[in-house]
C-alpha cells in the first residue's frame, strides 16, 4: 500500500523531519512512501524551491505540494488540549466562567462559543479556591459521572460548588455535569455503584 508523508512545516525543521523519518525507515517501509506533503506553510511557496528540490535529490521522494495554514477551529480532542494548556485564559473579561475540569471531562469543546465572546473569559479549574469569582459555575459532562461525582466530594469542590450556589452564583451543569446536581444519580450499569447522592443543587 502506498504511504503520503505529511510533514508539518509550522512546527520547524520540517526539511531535517522529513530527512530524518524517511531514514529511520526500514529499506521495505521506505519504498511505500511515494510522495511528502508540507502541511501548514505561512507566507510564500517559492520561498521553499531550493529546500525542495534540496530534499527531493537527498531522498529521492518527490514533494508531492505545499499545504496553506488555515486559521480553521476545528474541536480539539477531549482533554488534550486542556493538558497543554490551551483553553486556559487568564485575561481580564467582563464575565468570568470556571469549568470544573473533571478527571474524566467529556466534550469540553462546548464551551468554544463561549470562549470566543470577546467579553468572556472560560477558566477550566480544579482548585476550589477558583470557583471564589465565578460569575458562572459549569459542571460539564463526564465519561465517568459516579467517579467524577467523588472526585468533587474528595478534592472539596463539591463543597465550593455549594459555596457558590449560596452567593447566588448561577450553576449549570450539561450531561453528566447535570446528572451531578440532582438530587440521587442511579446507575446500576456502567459504575455498579446503584444509587448515589448527588448535590442536591
Amino acid at each position: 500500500m502506498p504511504v503520503i508523508l505529511v510533514a508539518d512545516i509550522d512546527r520547524g525543521g520540517v526539511f531535517a523531519a522529513i530527512y530524518g523519518t524517511l531514514a529511520l525507515l526500514q529499506p521495505q517501509e521506505r519504498a511505500r512512501v511515494k510522495g511528502v506533503i508540507i502541511n501548514k506553510f505561512r507566507g510564500d511557496v517559492a520561498l521553499l524551491r531550493s529546500g525542495i528540490e534540496q530534499i527531493e535529490a537527498l531522498t529521492g521522494v518527490p514533494v508531492l505540494g505545499v499545504m496553506p495554514w488555515l486559521d480553521v477551529d476545528l474541536e480539539d480532542e477531549d482533554g488534550v488540549a486542556l493538558q497543554a494548556g490551551k483553553y486556559h485564559r487568564t485575561d481580564r473579561r467582563d464575565i468570568d466562567i470556571a469549568v470544573v475540569h473533571l478527571p474524566h471531562i467529556a466534550n469540553f469543546t462546548d464551551f468554544n462559543a463561549l470562549a470566543a465572546q470577546p467579553d468572556v473569559r472560560v477558566r477550566y479549574v480544579r482548585d476550589p479556591q477558583a470557583l471564589a469569582d465565578a460569575d458562572l459555575v459549569i459542571l460539564p459532562g463526564s465519561k465517568n459521572t459516579l467517579g467524577d461525582l467523588c472526585w468533587l466530594r474528595e478534592s472539596g469542590m463539591a463543597h465550593a460548588v455549594e459555596q457558590a450556589r449560596q452567593r447566588k452564583v448561577p450553576l449549570l451543569g450539561i450531561c453528566g455535569g447535570y446528572q451531578m446536581l440532582g438530587e440521587t444519580i442511579i446507575d446500576e450499569v456502567e459504575s455498579g455503584l446503584g444509587a448515589q447522592p448527588g448535590l442536591g443543587c
